[in-house]
């Protein structure tokens, strides 16, 4: 065999997978290809997989502080979005209102936003609300 065959994998081969912020992908630190040598043993396997358990933990208690974080700032707004939804119910913005508790996923705050635009008597409110609610659905099926 000519010499460039055999000096093929006389090297080692590294790759530097950490996980991704989904914890579902694989992590490895180095991938090593023996030559011809190390292989010729008959319980000798062709690759080392070397994978580094503290690498790998350090990188999920990273993801688990990120996430620990983002839900953090996730109730931060939600507390500040409920603050800005009480302000604009008592202001009798009803439209905002309306908007503000679907963002919310506020059962409870549509029911009382709907009734308070009822007991107000007035059709205009009511018709607004109800195109309101017509422009959010359109949105929803054709903008995602």
């Amino acid at each position: 065999m000519s010499s460039a065959n055999e000096t093929k994998f006389h090297h080692d081969v590294e790759a530097n997978l950490l996980p991704k912020m989904d914890l579902m992908s694989v992590a490895s630190e180095q991938v090593s290809l023996w030559d011809d040598e190390k292989t010729s043993g008959p319980n000798t396997p062709f690759a080392s997989f070397d994978l580094e358990d503290q690498t790998y933990h350090n990188a999920i208690e990273e993801q688990k502080r990120k996430d620990k974080r983002t839900k953090q700032a996730i109730q931060k707004m939600e507390i500040k979005l409920r603050y800005l939804l009480q302000i604009f119910v008592e202001g009798d913005c009803l439209e905002f209102s309306l908007l503000l508790s679907i963002m919310l996923l506020d059962k409870a705050a549509v029911v009382r936003i709907t009734n308070k635009a009822i007991r107000s008597n007035s059709l205009i409110l009511c018709r607004k609300l109800r195109n309101g609610l017509k422009d959010i659905t359109r949105w929803s099926l054709y903008e995602w």
